[in-house]
């Protein structure tokens, strides 16, 4: 695999992740048109609305990501570090509480510019092409000049750290806690409430009894398994950088991470024990259909909890594995020292 100098690769993983976001949110304008927007398109008040808060989706999300992953490149060795990088620089921080920091100047801005713009349409709704465009490339537009700021300030950060011995968590419960499990169970829960609400959400009479058991089933059981577990994987290079930065705790009798095998087999009776819990308890309680407020409740607080015990499980998998790594290297470190 080649090294890239920093500032190219910093260009390049800037671009790649900028398309990457550019087709998330192509996608989900599908999705926002086909459930708002009337038999003559979506409304301009309706179009400036999410033009306004794509830039907060993706100042938070695509921001958070770019800051783990660039260290966990580093790490690979796929680039060299700056030149300057030896400079000093404030501790690396929680990407989460960078990325919300972040999230709030860049959306206000963003809706200040998106408001002048708006006021250039001229026809009172607008197309599904142009949705998907605009929607696309603000959280492209947002996404690069992110990684070229806060990616790029927070690695330096992270570099000039590096082998200082950090600054870990007093405990392993207050770091897979503060650090990594409440953030996580934030966002998943928020996702899975505005997904619900967006999917769901027919007429402005939310009192409506409107989601059945069938669609319930079929919702929780992908939702658990595409979204909550398969976000709580990004847990992974979080932990990596955490653990080379020196910001971990000290921490003894982990699990161990199974064979890729065997969490496959997890998932699968993950996503095979939500589809009989929620056919059992629908059947049983006779509460069904649901109202649009009931699901989104539901919705909320069941991907929290599956987002919580997921991102436990793979903090822990982790650290054991990074603790492993440690041991393994630390007699080879001692004889060629020797």
């Amino acid at each position: 695999m080649p090294q890239f100098r920093y500032r190219t690769f910093l260009f390049i993983y800037a671009l790649s992740n900028s398309i990457v976001w550019f087709f998330l949110l192509f996608g989900l304008s599908h999705l926002v048109y086909e459930h708002f927007s009337a038999a003559d398109g979506l409304s301009h008040a309706g179009a400036w609305a999410f033009f306004t808060l794509t830039p907060l989706v993706s100042s938070v999300l695509a921001s958070q990501g770019a800051i783990v992953n660039l260290r966990a490149q580093y790490l690979i060795r796929r680039f060299t570090a700056p030149s300057h990088a030896r400079e000093p620089h404030a501790p690396p921080e929680n990407p989460w509480l960078v990325s919300l920091r972040t999230a709030v100047p860049v959306a206000l801005l963003a809706a200040l510019l998106t408001s002048v713009a708006m006021r250039f349409v001229r026809s009172e709704t607008v197309g599904l092409e142009f949705t998907a465009r605009t929607m696309g490339g603000i959280g492209a537009a947002i996404t690069f000049l992110l990684v070229l700021t806060v990616a790029d300030r927070e690695f330096r950060r992270f570099q000039f750290h590096l082998g200082h011995g950090g600054h870990p968590v007093s405990s392993l419960r207050r770091y897979i806690g503060q650090h990594l499990i409440l953030p996580w169970a934030f966002v998943n829960g928020a996702l899975n409430g505005v997904f619900a609400w967006m999917v769901y959400h027919q007429s402005s009479d939310h009192a409506a009894a409107m989601v059945s058991l069938a669609e319930l089933r079929y919702d929780l059981t992908i939702t658990t398994v595409l979204i909550c577990v398969c976000t709580a994987l990004a847990v992974f290079p979080e932990v990596d950088t955490d653990f080379a930065a020196g910001m971990t705790p000290p921490a003894s009798a982990l699990p161990a991470m199974p064979p890729l095998w065997r969490r496959y087999v997890l998932l699968a009776l993950l996503g095979a024990t939500v589809w009989l819990v929620v056919t059992g308890l629908g059947r049983s309680l006779g509460v069904f259909p649901l109202s649009l407020s009931a699901t989104i409740a539901l919705k909320v607080v069941w991907g929290a909890g599956v987002a919580i015990l997921a991102t436990a499980l793979c903090a822990r998998w982790r650290l054991a594995r990074c603790h492993a790594r440690l041991e393994a290297v630390a007699p080879i470190r001692y004889r060629v020292s020797a």
